[in-house]
């Protein structure tokens, strides 16, 4: 299916013809699942399944009523940002549970810390609230390209810039994470 014929489907939805959410499933729930499998192999295995992960961006997407898509790509960033988002909720929850929920508090010293292998996905939510400030479109980028594992052919695509300029941005975007996920 063309990005026209799934705009039109989107822009059905907007206008209030839930039939056509029916139709909408079908099409973007192989991407959305790709995206969702890219996540939960990657930082990110702690994630609920990609099945789960899928279910839960597409109701928080099309079952807001105040959403209105522009475009196909419209749609995939915002199911990026979405993604992005059950993410953090996961991690803070995880956090929160590990934290005890009420039991005793443990002090650790500091031969008994560890250092994460992986990314602490509230640090990089962190980085990204203050990135947002500086550079909004690097943080659309960030999304698209980790949250949702799109190529900078497919983020250039969505975001409507050049290929070139998303390279550039990425490359920036991961200097300046980089920088500050070492402070």
């Amino acid at each position: 299916m063309t990005a026209e014929q799934i705009t039109t489907i989107l822009n059905r939805i907007a206008s209030g013809e839930r039939s056509a959410v029916d139709e909408l499933i079908p099409i973007v729930y192989q991407q959305m699942k790709l995206i969702a499998v890219k996540q939960s192999a990657g930082e990110f295995r702690d994630a609920a399944n990609p099945t789960e992960l899928v279910h839960e961006a597409y109701i928080r997407l099309v079952g807001n009523e105040k959403l209105a898509w522009k475009s196909r790509s419209h749609f995939f960033g915002a199911c990026a940002s979405v993604i992005r988002r059950i993410l953090v909720d996961q991690a803070r929850a995880r956090n929160a549970a590990k934290r005890g929920s009420g039991q005793a508090a443990i002090e650790l010293h500091n031969e008994m810390a560890v250092t994460p292998k992986r990314l602490d996905l509230l640090e990089l939510e962190e980085a990204l609230v203050e990135l947002q400030e500086l550079a909004p479109r690097q943080v659309q980028l960030i999304e698209l390209r980790y949250f949702a594992g799109l190529t900078e052919a497919e983020a250039a695509e969505i975001l409507s810039l050049s290929r070139r300029t998303v390279s550039g941005d990425w490359a920036m975007a991961k200097a300046w994470l980089q920088t500050r996920l070492r402070n």
